[in-house]
C-alpha cells in the first residue's frame, strides 16, 4: 500500500557512567543510517543520557499518535535487561538511565507497559515490530498475551548466557545489518520479517559459528509471512562489517572493537550463488 508509513524509533544506550557500560550505540547509529536512505522518514532516535523512561514513553505515545491504519511501526533496543519487579515480575524490563546516565530500579520500563501502549494507541490495522539487541539471558518482550491476540505484531531478539561477557560488539544488530545487505545483493527488495529472519540466522552461522542465540515470536494467531519487511536496503548498501572485511579497518562510530573476536572475516563477503541463498532462507 503506497500510502503506508514505517515509523521507527531507535534507544540505544552505552551506560558510560555505570560499572556495565556497553558499546550499543554503534550499531544502533549503523542502523539508524540504514533505515534513514532506506526512506524512513519518521525516524526518532534516543542515545545515551537521552534514554531515560520519561522520554522514551513520550517518544512512544508521539510516533503511535501518528500511525495510519496501515503503517509499521518499529521499536528498536540496544542495551541492558533486567527481571521484572513487583506488579511487573512475570515480565522483563528495558533498562534505561537517569539524565546523569546513571541506573536505578526508578529507571526499568516494564516491557509488558511498552507493548500494551503500543497496542492500545496505535490501530488494529497497524504493524508492530519489535527489535531487542541484549545481553540479557530471556527476551525483553513477550508477545504471546491475551492483549496481543489479533495484532500483527512481530518480535525478533538477541538474548545471551549469562556466563558469557556482556559486551561483545552487539553481534545481534550486525547480523540485522548483513543479513539486510545480502538480501539486497540477491537482489529483493520485498521480503517477509520470516524471510529476513532466516537469513540472520544464516549470517549467524556463516560469519559467527551461531555465536548469536537468536529469537522469533508472533502475536497469537499471526504468521511472520503476513508481514512484509518493513526496512529494506538500498541497492548497493554495505553493512559496517562488509566494508571492515574489505578494507580491514574499523569505523569506530559503527563498529565496536569488542565484536572482532567473534567474527568470521573470510565469511562476510565471500561470494555465493543467489539461486541456493535464496532456497535456504526461504525454506
Amino acid at each position: 500500500d503506497g500510502s503506508a508509513e514505517v515509523r521507527m524509533l531507535i534507544v540505544a544506550s552505552n551506560y558510560r557512567a555505570t560499572s556495565r557500560p556497553l558499546s550499543g550505540c554503534c550499531t544502533a547509529k549503523a542502523l539508524h543510517r540504514c533505515a534513514k536512505e532506506a526512506g524512513v522518514e519518521d525516524l526518532v532516535a534516543l542515545y545515551d543520557d537521552q534514554c531515560t523512561s520519561s522520554s522514551v514513553l513520550f517518544s512512544l505515545r508521539a510516533m503511535a499518535s501518528r500511525c495510519g491504519v496501515d503503517d509499521v511501526l518499529v521499536f528498536y533496543f540496544a542495551g541492558h535487561g533486567a527481571e521484572g519487579q513487583d506488579a511487573f515480575a512475570e515480565c522483563n524490563n528495558f533498562v534505561l538511565v537517569d539524565k546523569r546516565g546513571q541506573v536505578s530500579s526508578s529507571t526499568l520500563l516494564s516491557s509488558q507497559a511498552v507493548i500494551r501502549e503500543l497496542l492500545e494507541t496505535t490501530p488494529t490495522s497497524a504493524r508492530l515490530l519489535f527489535l531487542t539487541d541484549t545481553c540479557f539471558s530471556t527476551p525483553l518482550i513477550n508477545l504471546d498475551t491475551q492483549i496481543a491476540t489479533g495484532r500483527q505484531a512481530v518480535s525478533i531478539t538477541g538474548i545471551q548466557a549469562p556466563d558469557v561477557a556482556e559486551d561483545q560488539g552487539n553481534i545481534f544488530s550486525h547480523i540485522l545489518l548483513l543479513a539486510m545487505e545480502k538480501l539486497s545483493k540477491a537482489d529483493r527488495d520485498n521480503y517477509s520479517v520470516g524471510m529476513l529472519f532466516n537469513a540472520m540466522l544464516h549470517e549467524n552461522e556463516l560469519v559467527f559459528g551461531s555465536r548469536q542465540e537468536l529469537l522469533f515470536q508472533c502475536a497469537p494467531s499471526f504468521s511472520s509471512d503476513a508481514m512484509a519487511w518493513p526496512i529494506v536496503a538500498r541497492p548497493g548498501y554495505r553493512s559496517p562489517l562488509s566494508l571492515f572485511s574489505e578494507t580491514n579497518s574499523i569505523d569506530p562510530l559503527f563498529v565496536a572493537p569488542s565484536i572482532l573476536p567473534s567474527i568470521r572475516r573470510e565469511a562476510i563477503n565471500a561470494p555465493f550463488s543467489v539461486e541456493e541463498y535464496v532456497q535456504q532462507i526461504v525454506g
